[in-house]
């Protein structure tokens, strides 16, 4: 997919049980697993039941450009979730730019979650109120089993 300009308000998924454990909830309102150029826009109220309130991605996206305002997660990244290397493809996110206005997880990331060989280029924006109940209040930054993620500058 080239691009996405649009804007996306009150948008919603739950997680629910299935009968082989947990169907998770991811992007509230855009889930990319596979190439997207760009995305404009606004994200406002959206939520998701598992992670990545507003946007996960599991693909590539080469650039993020908008204003993230009240979007919400009860795992990680209450506006934007980046998770990578999964079946081996390293996930990235060229660029985010924009403004972060009280976006909440419930784990970590309140803004920004970038995990497990993930990796963002650059991030320019401004962010104000955002929350977690864990760790980065508005970025974090992490990885598991003993696997890094990156970011190439914040400014």
């Amino acid at each position: 997919m080239e691009s996405i300009t649009a804007d996306f308000i009150g948008n919603s998924v739950e997680a629910s049980r299935t009968s082989s454990g947990y169907a998770y909830a991811q992007g509230g309102a855009i889930y990319n697993e596979a190439n997207i150029g760009s995305i404009n826009g606004l994200f406002k109220d959206n939520a998701a039941g598992s992670i990545g309130g507003a946007i996960y991605n599991n693909g590539k996206i080469g650039s993020i450009d908008g204003i993230f305002v009240n979007n919400s997660a009860t795992g990680g990244g209450g506006a934007i979730y980046n998770y990578g290397n999964y079946d081996g493809i390293d996930n990235t996110i060229g660029s985010i730019s924009g403004l972060f206005i009280g976006n909440n997880s419930l784990e970590s990331g309140g803004a920004i979650y970038n995990y497990d060989y993930s990796a963002i280029g650059d991030i320019t924006a401004d962010f104000v109120d955002n929350t977690s109940e864990y760790s980065g209040g508005a970025i974090y930054n992490g990885g598991g089993g003993g696997r890094f993620a990156s970011i190439g500058s914040i400014t």
